[in-house]
């Protein structure tokens, strides 16, 4: 981080490296992976789609790997909500 500020508008820098994200060890689709507007340079911000196939939960496990760099099993966590009555 070089203490600039990320402009606020399009287009943000995408990561130059390979992410990937599992849930619950289901593979996630990355839909951007890339530098977060509006936050210091450097930080990044990753925006994925939970799988169908995800059982809702308050205590989901979560793995990034940026690169050949990944979070320990068990470091992250996310609730996944019950979005089968959602309107289509």
């Amino acid at each position: 981080m070089d203490g600039q500020v990320m402009p606020a508008s399009p287009p943000e820098p995408q990561s130059a490296l390979p992410v990937s994200v599992t849930v619950d060890g289901v593979a996630a689709p990355v839909l951007y992976a890339g530098a977060a507007p509006g936050e210091l340079a450097g930080m990044m911000q990753v925006v994925i789609q939970i799988p169908a196939s995800v059982a809702p939960g308050g205590y989901v496990p979560l793995v990034l790997q940026v690169g050949e760099s990944s979070t320990v099993s068990g470091a992250m966590w996310i609730s996944v909500a019950d979005n089968s009555g959602a309107r289509k």
